[in-house]
């Protein structure tokens, strides 16, 4: 995943509480059961990319490495961060951190792999903003670090081996073993040779001004609660992967038509691709354990034209797409495993 700019994200949390509590209390709290959680979660030190074709790149842990953490106060309007409306993207970056410089040597590049950094809205809240490279951690693996991190920091338990034994019991603790996973096509060499050719420029990813507003959409559930599956086309489907699904295509249709008065001229018959992520960590036959650190996903691609997706069936021919579009990748175990040897629409490292 070298290729994947780093991801930045940001989760706010309304606790008002004063600058001193703030800095005397929140704060040492917070570093302290990250130091712990760290324990457990060695590979995010650094990444060592070699400059040397033959040379395979590693996550290691070095006496010295640490986490970049910063502490910082802002004056912004937390509700308007917070709230349900667009905003501008620009409006964010304050609260996201960057990835520290790399440092370089004859024979490797060494990457800094997290950032994170707490920022106090005083009386308002808190946010807590963090960037991973897609190098070393997929979604959920960041987020069983996260997790981790809240579970330590609500214990107050304090040691490696307690820290060990809490993160076991609560299922988070990370699985670490690569003999797992089969390198059936020689995979490995493949995309080392390609990490070393983008060594020499392995800089962080730099935030670029844009005109994307987020927002927040909220949907109200209806129809039978009780309801535990559902069924779309052939495939069943659990009730959670079906508003997943509906989401999906709700954002998809929406796009499509927003192309025109957003100013952009598209054509009807011109090619729309949907494409998102799927866990292959319950998939893979045999199964990875859930908590498998790294990187364990496959691309699943829907395509329509665009005149098919603004259209007044967009949404249901939307579903379809998604739908055969999952089966394919997600359903289809010949094929899927097929996917995953070949290399063309998964990752694993």
């Amino acid at each position: 995943m070298v290729w994947v700019p780093p991801n930045q994200s940001v989760l706010f949390y309304e606790f008002p509480c004063s600058k001193s509590h703030f800095l005397e209390t929140i704060v040492p709290e917070l570093k302290s059961s990250l130091s712990l959680t760290l324990t457990q979660f060695l590979p995010l030190g650094n990444i060592i990319y070699p400059r040397k074709p033959g040379n395979k790149t590693v996550l290691r842990y070095e006496t010295g490495n640490s986490v970049s953490f910063t502490v910082s106060e802002s004056t912004a309007d937390f509700n308007h961060l917070t709230g349900s409306h667009p905003r501008g993207c620009d409006e964010f970056y304050a609260f996201a951190p960057h990835l520290p410089p790399p440092t370089s040597s004859e024979d490797s590049v060494s990457c800094p792999v997290l950032a994170l950094q707490v920022t106090l809205f005083p009386g308002q809240g808190l946010c807590i903003g963090f960037v991973t490279d897609h190098v070393v951690a997929d979604a959920s693996t960041v987020a069983s670090f996260m997790q981790a991190w809240a579970l330590i920091k609500r214990s107050r338990r304090s040691g490696a081996d307690n820290v060990r034994d809490l993160l076991t019991e609560g299922n988070l603790l990370p699985f670490y073993d690569r003999k797992l996973v089969t390198d059936l096509n020689g995979l490995d060499e493949i995309y080392c040779n390609v990490i070393v050719d983008s060594s020499s420029s392995a800089e962080p990813h730099r935030k670029t001004s844009n005109q994307q507003a987020p927002c927040s959409i909220c949907f109200e559930e209806r129809g039978d609660s009780e309801a535990e599956e559902f069924h779309f086309g052939q495939v069943s489907q659990h009730r959670s992967s079906v508003v997943f699904h509906h989401h999906m295509c709700l954002v998809w249709v929406c796009s499509a038509r927003s192309a025109a008065p957003s100013g952009e001229d598209v054509a009807d018959d011109e090619p729309e691709y949907f494409c998102f992520v799927a866990d292959c960590r319950e998939r893979l036959n045999p199964p990875l354990p859930a908590k498998y650190f790294g990187n364990c996903v496959a691309l699943v691609k829907a395509e329509l034209k665009h005149g098919e997706v603004k259209g007044d069936d967009g949404f249901v021919m939307a579903a379809k797409a998604i739908g055969e579009a999952v089966k394919e990748t997600v359903y289809n175990e010949k094929e899927f495993c097929m996917v995953l040897r070949n290399g063309q629409k998964s990752t694993r490292s």
